[in-house]
């Protein structure tokens, strides 16, 4: 077996603050330190690539995101965002993986993204949704193996409470993996929609209701793989990947599917 892409567990390119705010600038960037230390502790890997910048800032509503870059082997696969309201929208074209046999074989694409989001005067950050989705299909012949899979692992630290840079405080959290598998012993096959969705609590870090999050940094490794052998092909992408700072009486409705505003649909199987 194969690989044609290799994958890291989380984002280590560096962090790029361009504040000229005196001591506060200081703090920040011995913050930045810190949590890279925190994400290499963890056995973070870092990917050999270049990084892609999309400095903004991009001000929504209630919050702008600052620092957004992304980095991956293949090059630009998230791709620049738009900014819809208060939440940041990737609509990736190069973002898949592929895989056909024989012989057998497997393809990794890996994509990492890290930003900063910083709440607008008189505004907080309670939470951040995050989804993403894309398309698959699968093909297995009698006695023949086919599979994707997709899976994002998130990290992210308040840096500010109510507009004071703190010592940071960490979270994470794994959105999936999808994962689909074709291996039966008769023809099969797939062809369908996966999505993947979860909410950073970020304000329940703090244990303090009185207390107010301004500001947060991400980073994040999103990863596709695709394996096939005996026969069998297999293909997976990302469509959309959506980050989105919602006020508390909007999250009811992120738990409706944020996708069904684009037109998805469930997977199928024949």
């Amino acid at each position: 077996m194969s690989t044609k892409k290799l994958s890291g567990l989380a984002l280590c390119f560096p962090f790029s603050q361009n504040r000229t705010r005196g001591a506060h600038a200081l703090r920040k960037g011995l913050q930045v330190v810190l949590i890279l230390l925190c994400v290499i502790v963890a056995g973070s890997a870092m990917v050999s690539a270049g990084t892609i910048n999309y400095p903004g800032p991009f001000v929504g509503t209630t919050v702008e995101y600052t620092d957004v870059a992304e980095a991956s082997i293949t090059g630009a696969v998230f791709g620049e965002p738009d900014l819809i309201g208060d939440a940041l929208l990737f609509r990736p074209t190069e973002f898949k993986a592929s895989a056909t046999s024989p012989p057998a074989s497997s393809d990794i694409e890996d994509g990492q993204l890290k930003l900063t989001i910083e709440a607008l005067a008189g505004q907080s950050i309670d939470s951040i949704y995050i989804s993403e989705g894309g398309a698959y299909a699968l093909a297995s012949p009698a006695n023949t193996y086919a599979q994707v899979m997709a899976s994002a692992t998130i990290f992210y630290w308040i840096t500010e409470v109510d507009d004071v840079a703190v010592d940071p405080i960490p979270g994470s959290k794994q959105l999936g993996p999808f994962n689909l598998i074709l291996d039966g012993p008769d023809n099969d096959s797939a062809i369908g929609i996966w999505e993947l969705e979860g909410t950073l609590n970020v304000a329940a870090l703090l244990g303090d209701p009185t207390s107010k999050v301004t500001e947060v940094m991400l980073s994040l490794d999103n990863t596709l793989v695709a394996t096939a052998s005996g026969g069998g092909t297999a293909y997976i992408d990302k469509k959309e990947f959506l980050i989105d700072v919602p006020e508390p009486s909007s999250m009811l409705l992120l738990g409706l599917g944020a996708f069904a505003l684009f037109g998805w649909r469930r997977h199928g199987r024949s």
